[in-house]
């Protein structure tokens, strides 16, 4: 055996086979014993009896080092996931006590693998509810479009909701310039509504701009902006949004360009309909009495056809003194509703967190992704090292030449780079093989299409074939004995002792010997 075995798992084991050699302590000798009982030396090489094949050739860590790279990346390979690759490795032919652990970490360090991997779907983190002390303390801004142009050249729409009463506003405009959108809010929500607590948005420059977080700012408006690509963050408007889409949609039908005509009566709609999480309609919980539809008219109800005038100011002013405790009720249904939401979307979350300092991946976005590699481009990209994080989901991410990204990332589009910066060279000298500390650096040369065989420096030369019963070597011509061949594990174990005693079959080796070949030679 080489020099280099003397120190790996396999020394022991070699020692006993050839010199009889055991530990002075008796329980470590009849533990070596029992475990030398599924090795062979064949030619001086260690062989492990296996299942799936009659021997399995052990290697050293260096060895087990280059052979799980070739596998995994080489010509041959296909950056195979960690089972199927300690599955491929043990058909091959090769075993150490590791092989399973050590094809995990391998895949795990693969940086192929990780910026090619698939995108997980189930959500990273707990979800988070938003909540609204009072009515109109918090709104949600968004804005929809284009639409086919309509009235005065109007194509989007900007949309406000309350968090608590769920009363939309929106208004139609031909440009989403910043001046409109801080307009809207100053006229649609702050002169009618009061001054709001926080403002929630997404980071669009109609937002996020100079002008707008000046008016915030002034009024003592907290500003509040979803991190990108992740519009649960400001989930409200956006299921406003689809409500109001579907009902623009349905409502038109062939004439499109008439939504802004249709926008009141659509919005009316939405603002007298009941709303699931509170149990009341916005209109009611805004103004303390629902209002009259126009079925009430064209079919009268109690209140339509008894009206009295001279009462009707003293119910609408027991309506205002009792809209207090309506709110209260709707308070606590909107608590029970995002408690039964919180506890479904929680069954499905695989925690993904990260700490201040891992490097991370990104998922690729539209902007970020190359055009010209189409379907064949990565998933992703970076990789980012966090910087920091207000709460857990959300973090600050810098790239690899300090620079800090603009915005807060949510972890659904972040996975964890085990290597970070590292480049898979570096990495390689980190990540012992076979149990043991790899000090045998393996590196292809410039050029080469494959990795070097370790055994191409191995003082010793040989090659081994099983075929057929059969063992082949390039050592002088010799009698080995063969534990199995052709037989069952069954029937040869009932044929040969433990210790690696007889057999019938004796194995020839054809005179003459030639140098071990790599793998990839024979590819």
């Amino acid at each position: 055996m080489p020099s280099k075995d003397n120190v790996s798992w396999m020394s022991p084991i070699v020692r006993y086979l050839k010199e009889g050699r055991l530990p002075t302590d008796k329980m470590e000798a009849r533990k070596l014993r029992i475990r030398a009982s599924h090795f062979q030396l064949l030619d001086g090489i260690l062989y492990k009896m296996g299942f799936s094949r009659p021997h399995l050739r052990c290697l050293s860590p260096e060895e087990a080092n280059y052979v799980i790279r070739e596998v995994h990346e080489g010509i041959c390979g296909n950056h195979s996931g960690a089972r199927a690759l300690a599955h491929k490795l043990t058909r091959a032919g090769y075993y150490w006590p590791s092989l399973l652990h050590d094809a995990a970490q391998y895949v795990k360090t693969c940086d192929k693998c990780q910026r090619f991997a698939n995108i997980p779907r189930a959500p990273p983190e707990e979800i988070t509810p938003m909540t609204s002390p009072w009515p109109f303390s918090q709104w949600g801004l968004d804005i929809m479009g284009p639409f086919p142009v309509g009235t005065k050249q109007a194509k989007f729409l900007v949309v406000a909701i309350d968090y608590f009463t769920k009363w939309v506003e929106a208004e139609p405009l031909a440009t989403i310039t910043e001046k409109n959108v801080k307009n809207f809010v100053w006229k649609g929500v702050i002169c009618r509504f009061g001054i709001p607590r926080v403002l929630v948005s997404d980071n669009g420059k109609q937002f996020d701009n100079g002008p707008f977080r000046d008016l915030c700012a002034q009024l003592n408006i907290k500003n509040h902006y979803s991190s990108p690509r992740h519009p649960q963050a400001n989930g409200q408007v956006e299921v406003t949004n689809r409500t109001l889409l579907k009902q623009i949609k349905t409502r038109l039908e062939g004439a499109k360009g008439l939504w802004v005509e249709e926008l009141p009566s659509i919005l009316w709609a939405y603002r007298t309909t009941v709303r699931v999480p509170t149990g009341e309609t916005p209109f009611k919980l805004t103004f303390g009495t629902e209002a009259v539809i126009p079925v009430e008219i064209g079919l009268t109800t109690l209140r339509t056809t008894f009206h009295k005038e001279e009462e009707n100011e003293g119910q609408l002013r027991l309506n205002l003194d009792l809209l207090d405790e309506t709110r209260d009720k709707a308070a606590r249904r909107i608590t029970l509703y995002q408690e039964k939401m919180a506890k479904y979307y929680n069954t499905k979350v695989k925690l993904r967190r990260f700490e201040i300092g891992d490097w991370v991946l990104r998922k690729i976005t539209q902007a970020t992704k190359d055009p010209s590699q189409g379907k064949l481009g990565p998933n992703w990209e970076g990789p980012y090292k966090v910087m920091q994080y207000y709460r857990r989901g959300t973090y600050h991410l810098e790239d690899r030449h300090g620079k800090k990204l603009p915005h807060p990332w949510n972890a659904e589009h972040l996975k964890k780079h085990p290597r970070g910066a590292k480049s898979r060279r570096e990495s390689s000298k980190q990540m012992p093989l076979g149990g043991q500390s790899d000090t045998h650096e393996v590196q292809s040369p410039e050029g080469s299409h494959r990795n070097r065989c370790p055994s191409e420096d191995s003082q010793t030369p040989t090659r081994c074939k099983v075929q057929k019963g059969v063992i082949e070597t390039d050592a002088p011509r010799r009698t080995v004995r063969h534990p199995r061949g052709a037989k069952s594990r069954r029937e040869s174990s009932k044929q040969m002792p433990l210790g690696g005693q007889l057999d019938t079959h004796e194995v020839q080796s054809p005179e003459g010997s030639h140098r071990n070949r790599c793998p990839s030679e024979d590819s």
